[in-house]
């Protein structure tokens, strides 16, 4: 895996409805960092709406929560470093604009790739 590559965003869609995502990337140090993402159009968010995203927040660290207990009891032992709730950090909110811009680059890239 190249240097470009392994610092690459991975989205994963989420069963919380089509603008919840989960952001999967490998750092530097070669550890795996998940953020939850919801995709707007606007960077605008009403009180009402933040308050929902919260919730919605939280059934994902719930669910993340499950997800680590079923790894951990079929054997997969990862360590978790931090956990934060949303409302200790607020959703991550990322414009529908860089989501495409991130996924022309990616396709930019494969086709460079594929020519050679």
């Amino acid at each position: 895996m190249d240097t470009e590559e392994k610092h690459d965003i991975i989205e994963v869609n989420t069963p919380f409805g089509q603008d919840y995502k989960i952001h999967v990337k490998v750092d530097e140090s070669g550890q795996m960092i998940t953020r939850f993402v919801k995709e707007v159009e606007s960077m605008e968010q009403t009180d009402y709406q933040k308050q929902k995203d919260i919730g919605v927040g939280n059934s994902w660290c719930k669910a993340y929560e499950n997800i680590m207990e079923d790894l951990s009891q079929n054997g997969i032992q990862l360590e978790v470093k931090m956990l934060q709730k949303p409302e200790e950090t607020c959703i991550h909110y990322v414009h529908k604009d860089e989501k495409s811009q991130r996924a022309k680059h990616k396709e930019e890239k494969i086709l460079n790739q594929q020519k050679l």
